[in-house]
């Protein structure tokens, strides 16, 4: 008698840019996987376009198949990236460097108004670092 042993894969969930998360959410609620599929894998042949959709165009179809039919997770924008580190940043307030050496209070508020100021020159507006926080906006398409 043979003894048969399954082997188990594990899939990777890919990681989406937001825009592109919130488009296929968009998506899922109007056309089916097949549907969206199709039309990112023949995008001339199909008769929905996704030009409206943006950044969807730029995701592979074997990662936006993964992403319908198993799941994915949603990438930090750069501006989450930046509170993120900024308000670990502020919550940390005095402590150790990763060398060991403490940092001092004026370390401290030079960071964060290096962080303020790299932004202001930019002209990059981040609720919650170097602006008001604010309500997060609903996304939306127009049909």
């Amino acid at each position: 008698m043979t003894k048969s042993t399954k082997q188990t894969r594990t899939i990777e969930l890919p990681e989406l840019p937001k825009e592109v998360a919130d488009a296929l959410e968009h998506l899922k609620s109007r056309r089916s996987a097949e549907e969206i599929l199709a039309t990112v894998a023949n995008p001339n042949d199909c008769w929905y376009p996704l030009n409206k959709y943006g950044k969807i165009n730029d995701c592979s179809v074997e990662k936006l198949a993964i992403a319908l039919f198993v799941g994915y997770t949603v990438a930090n924008t750069p501006e989450e990236n930046v509170r993120e580190y900024y308000e670990g940043m502020f919550n940390s307030r005095v402590g150790p460097f990763s060398s060991g050496r403490i940092k001092t209070i004026t370390e401290w508020n030079g960071e964060i108004r290096g962080i303020k100021r790299t932004l202001d020159i930019l002209g990059i507006t981040i609720p919650g670092v170097n602006a008001p926080a604010e309500e997060t906006e609903e996304f939306g398409y127009d049909e």
